[in-house]
């Protein structure tokens, strides 16, 4: 959602953009904050089978998004990454909910065993792979998807993830 009025307040660094506050208000009176983050926390046994042994931070409602990929900060056993795997887990979970060329804001942080992680991708260590990128993509897309039908931003029918925003009706 793009809005001139929006204002951006900050959190380890990532952007959260801040409705215009008539709207926000309407929102939030029923129930919904799109520019509320939502929390994840996910670990054991509620995350498929893979290499992850938590995921935690938080994400963005599906209509608080942006054009770039600059708001995505992820980080593997404490070390500020970027692993396709990741991202596409993070932008998987929002479904239909994000065009083809938006992404959320993110900051999850993932533990995995060390052996489980290559660092030697990229000189500076920034760019991970995993042994198993396929299981990261699931078990992140799982953590994060689970934390947006239980903060109730979006609704699950079976083929698609919805999100319900209020409409107001003329007349």
């Amino acid at each position: 959602m793009r809005n001139d009025d929006a204002d951006e307040s900050r959190l380890r660094g990532i952007a959260f953009i801040q409705l215009p506050a008539a709207l926000a208000g309407e929102l939030s009176g029923l129930g919904l904050d799109p520019a509320a983050p939502i929390p994840v926390e996910t670990g054991g046994d509620d995350l498929p089978a893979g290499p992850l042994e938590s995921v935690s931070g938080l994400v963005s409602h599906p209509e608080t998004n942006r054009s770039g990929r600059n708001y995505l900060a992820t980080y593997v056993n404490e070390r500020a990454v970027t692993a396709d795997a990741i991202r596409d887990g993070i932008v998987g979970a929002y479904g239909a909910q994000l065009g083809g060329d938006r992404y959320p804001f993110a900051v999850l942080f993932l533990d995995a065993p060390g052996d489980a992680v290559d660092v030697n991708v990229h000189p500076r260590k920034r760019e991970v792979r995993f042994d198993d990128d396929d299981a990261v993509r699931r078990q992140v897309d799982a953590a994060v998807e689970r934390a947006l039908l239980d903060h109730g931003r979006v609704e699950w029918d079976g083929a698609r993830l919805c999100v319900f925003l209020p409409v107001r009706r003329q007349g």
